[in-house]
């Protein structure tokens, strides 16, 4: 079985197909519509591996330019460089959530920037030199930075702060009455949506 399927790669490599198959999404890239990708790309080509990273904000484009990966589904605003081709995709709704029992679901209606700065936002971050100096959707003085976007969302679950996180992540939750939707004034439509895209190297 192993001379088989060694036999298979071989034949794999010789007609021109890669070795493997190297992919990076962004953390807040649904996983459904990859799921299905990859199942149609096994079906067709089953000789050739998926490697599949997640990464948040500009390490997931770092890793296509570093070219670690082929592809990479990455918000659109890392994706103006020349050495990557863009094909855009999707777009990604952002909802300002809190936990049901937190102290910002009393107030009803526009929360002003006054009030955010008394509480915590939890901010999505990363290690990369693309996002240096950067903030998107910061709104409070109080920031706790977070790297892994499932980190995030259990302490917004626990009441640890607020923060914005994709719609299809918090559906769920906001349907069962775990988390709440806020409304802080500076949240507007220049971000709650973020532009997905699918690059690799020209």
């Amino acid at each position: 079985e192993e001379t088989n399927a060694f036999r298979d790669v071989a034949r794999s490599l010789a007609s021109g197909l890669e070795a493997e198959l190297t992919i990076v999404l962004d953390s807040l890239f649904p996983m459904p519509p990859v799921v299905e990708a990859l199942r149609a790309f096994t079906e067709r080509f089953p000789t050739v591996p998926p490697r599949v990273y997640v990464q948040s904000l500009g390490a997931a484009a770092e890793l296509v330019l570093d070219g670690a990966c082929m592809i990479g589904l990455v918000q659109l605003v890392f994706s103006d460089m020349a050495l990557l081709k863009r094909f855009p995709l999707l777009t990604v709704d952002l909802v300002p959530v809190v936990s049901s029992g937190h102290p910002l679901t009393e107030i009803d209606g526009p929360i002003g920037t006054h009030v955010l700065r008394d509480h915590v936002q939890l901010v999505l971050t990363d290690r990369s030199t693309l996002t240096a100096g950067r903030d998107y959707g910061v709104l409070s003085g109080r920031t706790w930075r977070l790297a892994d976007l499932g980190a995030k969302h259990a302490m917004l679950l626990a009441g640890l702060g607020w923060g914005n996180m994709p719609a299809h992540l918090v559906e769920t939750d906001i349907a069962q009455g775990r988390l709440r939707v806020i409304r802080p004034v500076g949240f507007d439509a220049r971000i709650d949506q973020v532009g997905m895209c699918g690059t690799h190297l020209a």
